[in-house]
């Protein structure tokens, strides 16, 4: 599964169908919690667990967007602010660009950040979407 792109990587969902990540996002974004629960679960085990170990997603490499998003979130939603993240994110990723770990979530935030638009419902959403791929990468990490 290495050389699979993160978007193009299948969930299969309650109701056993399966679709793409990049097919699934918008409906996260949009409140899908059984397809976010799911989706974030294969996130999460990919990067925590799947990948080879230095090329893993490690905390301290995310901890900054983390805090970025907890800010605007506590400050009430600016699009503005959330669009500031997608260089952040790319400049995070250039930093570690051999890391397939830190380089699929930068995909996967920037495919959910452009699913937002101007709605903080849907900014909540993505909170919702990036905590439970923390969630399930933390528990990954640690179970192996």
């Amino acid at each position: 599964m290495k050389d699979t792109y993160i978007l193009d990587l299948e969930v299969e969902l309650q109701d056993k169908t399966t679709k793409t990540i990049r097919e699934i996002i918008p409906d996260i974004i949009k409140g899908n919690v059984e397809k976010m629960i799911s989706t974030a679960m294969v996130i999460g085990n990919y990067t925590g667990h799947e990948l080879p170990k230095k090329e893993r997603l490690y905390p301290y490499q995310i901890r900054k967007i983390f805090g970025a998003i907890k800010r605007i979130e506590i400050d009430n939603f600016d699009r503005k602010k959330l669009l500031l993240l997608k260089p952040q994110l790319v400049f995070i990723a250039a930093k570690n660009d051999s890391n397939l770990g830190i380089q699929y979530l930068k995909d996967v935030l920037l495919e959910a950040i452009d699913q937002v638009g101007d709605s903080e419902i849907h900014f909540r959403h993505f909170c919702d979407f990036f905590e439970a791929i923390l969630a399930y990468h933390q528990a990954a990490e640690k179970e192996f």
